[in-house]
């Protein structure tokens, strides 16, 4: 059977596609090598929490409907977030099918090659599944002594999976952070590289920084105001994933015991060295910082808005000495974390563009080649494109290119097409 539509990919841009294709009355069917929401399901650690508050996770036609707005979600609650909204429309989702080859038919329509149900075909074809593909580990990683115990995030669960003695985590970025405050307050003796990650607060004068972002459009910032393309793939910054008032950026990581170091840039048996750039890296976390409250300082001035006064203390020049080089094991580490994020792995797509970075070319999330879409990406049109809250707009639009493509100009009721999960 040629389909209309197949979406690859069941996690939060997928639904929000099959969502948009469901009101249209589209035919689709969507993919997944697992079941729905797997990704949160299978690569977070055990304490993992949404970065954002429950009552900004909105998705096409639902949301958040709890009674704490103002949280954040557990893993497994927010599976069940991703659950709920499933059982909201019933999108036609194939669980436990894995996509190995997306090509060009000699029809000129498209062929998906699966593991399990051979080749389907299809007029047209999503691609959502994000760009948390293949976890990254550093070529330095190469030079470790096999008495170093190594895991990236992605496989990381709790303190009690890796080896006793001390940790070494690289990547200051979000995870990185979380995973290092939790070893540190587990009692483990931990180490964090920093990257080139920022971080934010969490709340100022008065709100969340989700609302300020909101309000002064730094969510929606359009893809074409990046001067570096590099920037669309850049790490999350650290940023508390609570709602108790504590921040978390590198300062309160040395409260807590954790030794910062600069970048990891070379391992050799058990003796690692770090660049001398810690003080230049918190020197430029800071400046992001000044430019954000800067930015609401001058929206809520414009606005007129009545907010509490920033109480915060600006922190000095972080004078601290920096470890160039450290023996793991003469420091009694003997595991590492690497928190250095995922990279793309779209190389099972034939007949499609991409550029050096292996992103793939295209506007809108529509592509040069006829019927190839993208959803889920970082920066596919806006600051907020990869997140739970930015992909319905992008679905929208592609679905909108989808239906103008196939004829189906008519919006029909939801559930006009949807089949049910099958496995």
């Amino acid at each position: 059977m040629k389909h209309n539509t197949v979406v690859i990919g069941a996690g939060q841009a997928g639904l929000a596609t099959s969502w948009h294709l469901t009101e249209r009355g589209i035919e689709h069917v969507v993919l997944d090598r697992g079941r729905v929401a797997e990704t949160w399901r299978s690569r977070r650690w055990d304490s993992f929490r949404l970065l954002i508050p429950n009552g900004v996770c909105q998705l096409p036609g639902f949301g958040y409907s709890g009674e704490d707005p103002g949280g954040f979600m557990w893993k497994d609650q927010v599976v069940r977030f991703f659950e709920e909204y499933a059982e909201s429309f019933h999108p036609p989702v194939r669980e436990g099918v894995a996509v190995t080859e997306l090509r060009r038919g000699l029809d000129g329509d498209w062929e998906i090659v699966t593991d399990t149900e051979g080749v389907m075909g299809a007029e047209n074809v999503v691609v959502a599944t994000g760009a948390h593909q293949r976890p990254h580990v550093p070529s330095v990683a190469q030079g470790l002594d096999s008495c170093i115990a190594q895991i990236h995030t992605d496989g990381y669960r709790n303190p009690a999976q890796l080896t006793s003695g001390g940790v070494l985590v690289v990547g200051g970025g979000s995870s990185g952070g979380q995973i290092a405050a939790e070893l540190a307050m587990a009692g483990r003796d931990v180490y964090l590289a920093l990257g080139r990650c920022a971080w934010l607060m969490r709340r100022y004068r008065g709100r969340d920084i989700t609302d300020w972002n909101k309000a002064t459009g730094f969510q929606t910032q359009p893809v074409e105001s990046l001067e570096d393309p590099a920037a669309r793939l850049a790490c999350l910054p650290m940023l508390a994933a609570n709602d108790s008032g504590k921040e978390l950026n590198p300062r309160v990581l040395r409260d807590l015991g954790v030794t910062l170091t600069g970048r990891l840039i070379d391992a050799d048996g058990t003796l690692v060295r770090f660049a001398d750039d810690l003080a230049a890296t918190i020197a430029a976390g800071d400046g992001f910082i000044r430019f954000l409250k800067a930015r609401i300082d001058a929206f809520i001035d414009v606005n007129d808005i009545d907010a509490p006064a920033d109480m915060g203390a600006t922190p000095g020049p972080d004078t601290a000495a920096s470890i160039r080089e450290l023996d793991l094991e003469a420091a009694g580490i003997t595991s590492l974390v690497w928190a250095t994020g995922y990279r793309m792995n779209l190389g099972w797509i034939l007949d499609a563009e991409f550029d050096d970075q292996g992103y793939p070319v295209h506007e809108g999330g529509v592509t040069p080649q006829g019927g190839l879409y993208f959803m889920g990406l970082p920066w596919l049109t806006t600051r907020g494109s990869g997140f739970i809250p930015g992909v319905g707009a992008d679905a929208e639009r592609v679905v909108g290119h989808i239906a103008a493509r196939t004829g189906h100009s008519q919006r029909e009721s939801v559930g006009a097409v949807g089949q049910g999960l099958t496995t």
